[in-house]
């Protein structure tokens, strides 16, 4: 490591400064003793409330969501991809739940701080790494996941987005075999992957184009082979959740919300949407950064800029209208981005602060980040400040004894005993449900027929044409029970989602129960006598292979980490 990039007393300052303001702000929130949430953080709070009831009883999170959203055991944790995630709430498991989601945050906000840093340190100047390090994690759509939406998917995509922008720009620029990097990059795609599936298409499409220009020009296909070899790592280490997606696919889902209708906003979008923690647009630190190397653009530089500028071009196209989207719209997976600028514009902040590190010495880009840096320190805490106090006030408070419905649209602050609450509408979705299960017409495929919310909310059974309520006496992460009174014989419908390709175990009164899936995708059941009184129980587990494969997958990854550490430091 050259004497630039060692770790002086001025960058450890600045490490100090950033994790001394991230904890504070964690003792701050933790007071409150509720988060402010709304839209999708309702979604991913229950994805790691199932996570966490999971670790706590000594077991591996369920494919099927029984204690969360509505009970309904809807594939959501099966089909997300997870395993990223599941580090941060082992480790926090002992907080309460609303804690805990707060302590998730702050640990990937730490974790985006710290890969930023050492991935920039083994470039440019130490403390400037520090700073763009620190400037990152307080802006953009990485700020907008500590403070305002929680997305922890995305939130760790972009943790490593700096070492995968770097792996991927050497790979394509090798003009040789070479397996470090292969390796390399298939490690961080299998982090990717096992966070949000769409990213890694997205950040794959961004590669691809780049690499396709720079073989056709250099007539060499090294470059090739090394990501195909890459790919083939990425694969074999996503193996679990490649199974559980194709498992629970078999029963067949229905189509994600916009699926075949990808939407682009017009490029003016990204700059009148510019905020300091935007996502789906220029945040306000990205465009003062542009400004700023565009008044002090060193043509002297041109070839060493011009990559990034033209990543940043390229993802500038990919977020807008100014990409045909319409042709994609067949296309398999592609179709399923819903809105272009949810898979690129997140990563626009990226390149701004490559191309200062890049365009000025050293000690000019020293000033520019030291004046940025007390500006993010300012204005993160001035929009987490506005969104506790100005936002907040007035919200709803959800505990368990809430009993008001929470809107589709509605924010609200959510409390630890109101994470899995039946008031929140936001949680009763059509997402990988079973493709027979009825849609709300002209809903975009976003809600569930108005008879299904209905079914879902009160927890009906169904024989017939009579609706039977019952009532649900326990949940856990892989089962839920319920009791009904005067039940007939003869079939019963439950409110409970049934996945033809998964296992169940359903008791009546303690005895087992044959189980089929009607044509409406739910868990249906054959009561042999009439029952005055019936407790049911359903309880459904995962393969036998399936937790094998996450320890050979493991075992793969520490292997591959192992070489990685061995070729770099020759131990």
């Amino acid at each position: 490591m050259n004497t630039q990039n060692r770790i002086n007393k001025k960058t450890i300052s600045v490490i100090l400064l950033f994790f001394i303001t991230l904890f504070g702000w964690m003792i701050w929130q933790f007071h409150f003793n509720y988060m402010i949430s709304g839209s999708d953080t309702f979604f991913h709070t229950q994805r790691v409330y199932e996570i966490r009831q999971a670790f706590l009883n000594g077991n591996l999170p369920g494919w099927l969501n029984f204690d969360t959203f509505f009970s309904a055991g809807q594939a959501v944790n099966g089909m997300y991809p997870d395993f990223t995630l599941w580090p941060f709430i082992f480790v926090t498991d002992m907080l309460s739940p609303i804690h805990q989601i707060i302590a998730v945050k702050v640990l990937i906000a730490a974790l985006t701080f710290i890969v930023t840093f050492l991935s920039l340190n083994k470039r440019y100047n130490s403390f400037n790494s520090s700073m763009a390090a620190l400037i990152f994690t307080y802006s953009g759509a990485v700020l907008r996941d500590i403070t305002t939406e929680f997305q922890p998917g995305t939130a760790i995509v972009l943790a490593f987005i700096f070492p995968i922008l770097f792996t991927f720009k050497d790979i394509i620029e090798d003009n040789k075999l070479n397996y470090t990097l292969a390796i390399k990059l298939g490690l961080l795609m299998t982090i990717v992957i096992n966070s949000h599936l769409l990213s890694a298409i997205a950040l794959s499409m961004i590669a691809g184009v780049f690499l396709i220009v720079k073989s056709i020009k250099d007539k060499n296909i090294k470059p090739w082979i090394n990501l195909i070899i890459a790919g083939i790592i990425t694969v074999i280490l996503c193996i679990p959740i490649i199974y559980r997606i194709i498992t629970i696919s078999k029963t067949g889902l229905l189509a994600p919300f916009g699926k075949g209708n990808i939407i682009a906003d017009p490029i003016t979008m990204l700059f009148t949407n510019s905020k300091w923690n935007a996502r789906v647009a220029f945040s306000t630190l990205s465009m003062i950064i542009l400004l700023i190397v565009f008044v002090g653009f060193d043509k002297k530089k041109i070839k060493k800029l011009m990559p990034y500028i033209l990543i940043e071009a390229l993802l500038l196209v990919l977020s807008t209208d100014m990409t045909p989207w319409a042709i994609f719209n067949h296309v398999p997976v592609i179709n399923n981005f819903q809105e272009s600028s949810w898979r690129f514009a997140l990563f626009l902040s990226v390149i701004p602060i490559i191309l200062l590190l890049e365009n000025f010495k050293e000690h000019v880009s020293q000033y520019i980040l030291i004046l940025l840096s007390v500006l993010s320190l300012s204005a993160a805490t001035q929009v987490t400040t506005n969104y506790i106090y100005n936002h907040g006030k007035g919200l709803a408070t959800v505990t368990a004894t809430y009993d008001k419905s929470v809107g589709l649209n509605e924010d609200v602050k959510l409390t630890s005993s109101g994470i899995n609450s039946e008031t929140i509408q936001r949680t009763l979705i059509p997402d990988y449900a079973p493709q027979q299960t009825a849609i709300e017409p002209n809903s975009n495929g976003q809600a569930l027929s108005f008879d299904i919310q209905n079914k879902l909310k009160k927890h009906w059974a169904t024989q017939g044409n009579h609706e039977i309520p019952l009532t649900k006496t326990a949940a856990t992460n892989n089962s839920v029970s319920y009791r009904g009174e005067h039940l007939e014989s003869g079939n019963l419908e439950l409110p409970i989602f049934g996945y033809s390709s998964l296992n169940y175990n359903v008791t009546v009164n303690g005895k087992n129960v044959k189980w089929t899936t009607d044509n409406k995708g739910f868990l249906t059941i054959n009561n042999d006598h009439n029952l005055k009184t019936a407790n049911i129980s359903i309880i459904s587990t995962y393969p036998h292979l399936y937790p094998y494969m996450i320890w050979v997958s493991f075992v793969l990854v520490i292997a591959l980490i192992g070489y990685l550490g061995y070729q770099k430091f020759h131990i």
